[in-house]
């Protein structure tokens, strides 16, 4: 009877530790997916404003500044995340990151655009 308890534990034993790898590498996966999508949203912000510096030759409305402004709390926030390797604090990051991309894309093509999500 002795036998028959002591394997399950013996293979619960060796599989834990294969288990916790696979955690903490679907974490690290994340992470990078999305320090990656942070750097996309940080240039998607430069190439918004550099179609605003477009636009003002037009219309007249300055909005470069608050736009640069943007991408340097954008990239405070990614350069933070990175440095932190912490899951929370790199998710907390990315989805400020968006709330910023959503808000210079308002900016630059108004409240209402359609296309700012």
């Amino acid at each position: 009877m002795k036998n028959i308890v002591v394997k399950p534990l013996i293979i619960f034993c060796l599989l834990a530790p294969v288990s916790v790898m696979a955690q903490e590498f679907e974490e690290s996966r994340i992470i990078t997916a999305q320090m990656n999508d942070m750097q996309r949203m940080i240039h998607e912000i430069a190439e918004l404003q550099d179609q605003a510096d477009v636009e003002y030759e037009h219309d007249g409305v300055e909005r470069v500044g608050q736009l640069g402004k943007i991408i340097v709390e954008a990239e405070i926030l990614r350069e933070s995340a990175e440095l932190s390797e912490s899951g929370d604090e790199v998710n907390q990051a990315w989805i400020e990151v968006s709330r910023l991309t959503k808000l210079a894309c308002q900016i630059a093509r108004g409240e209402e655009a359609k296309e700012c999500k």
